[in-house]
């Protein structure tokens, strides 16, 4: 056979039991033709179908955890989304296989890193136009704190999908709206809340405050 670059060149195809190909201009060879003997174990299938629930899950709130776990993730070598699935893997999934679920309680879009307090006496309302997030400042709240932005976060499993606002009110202005469109105001969703420095240096925990519509 000759290759891409004339005699003695590139191969593309298959010799034996080897596959040769080119990638990023160089010559690879990988061994084919390996069947799998035996079948995943219940343990095997139990851990993909976690895999698989979360993925889906955080799939529309990739951009809320890429900031929710960014503290966490900065200088360990992994991504914020890769912290985020581990954790929620581990924490944010309830039942036996094969029923499991999604624990929504349990969930955290964010980890507390740096000087943030988490929101204080949350609670969240639905409006004609959209949700309705409100907070108090803790003990009267602190000078320090006032600038915190809050990240309010809506879920929709019916839909898979989420609406979001990574860059909300103060906390000093003790509430704000997550504007909705029509189609969704009666979908159930599952509400969150976070608060994160203005200049992004310190962030919350998630908290959840509960179902709506559901």
């Amino acid at each position: 056979m000759i290759g891409d670059n004339g005699f003695m060149g590139f191969y593309r195809g298959r010799i034996g039991n080897l596959s040769y190909y080119v990638r990023n201009g160089r010559q690879v060879a990988r061994r084919c033709g390996w069947k799998v003997s035996k079948h995943p174990s219940g343990a095997q299938l139990a851990s993909r179908m976690k895999m698989a629930l979360m993925v889906d899950f955080l799939r529309p709130l990739l951009s809320v955890v890429n900031l929710g776990f960014a503290l966490k993730a900065a200088g360990t070598g992994r991504t914020s989304y890769n912290l985020a699935l581990g954790y929620n893997l581990r924490n944010g999934v309830a039942g036996a296989y094969p029923e499991f679920a999604v624990n929504y309680e349990k969930v955290r879009l964010s980890l507390a890193a740096g000087e943030v307090a988490g929101p204080y006496r949350a609670a969240a309302v639905l409006q004609e136009d959209g949700l309705l997030f409100s907070w108090q400042m803790e003990g009267g709240g602190s000078w320090n704190y006032e600038g915190d932005r809050a990240v309010m976060v809506a879920y929709f499993p019916e839909r898979a999908a989420a609406v979001f606002d990574l860059d909300g009110p103060e906390r000093s202005d003790e509430k704000g709206l997550l504007k909705l469109g029509p189609a969704y105001r009666t979908l159930r969703m599952e509400v969150y809340l976070t608060f994160v420095a203005a200049d992004r240096s310190g962030i919350s925990d998630s908290i959840y405050l509960g179902n709506l519509n559901g």
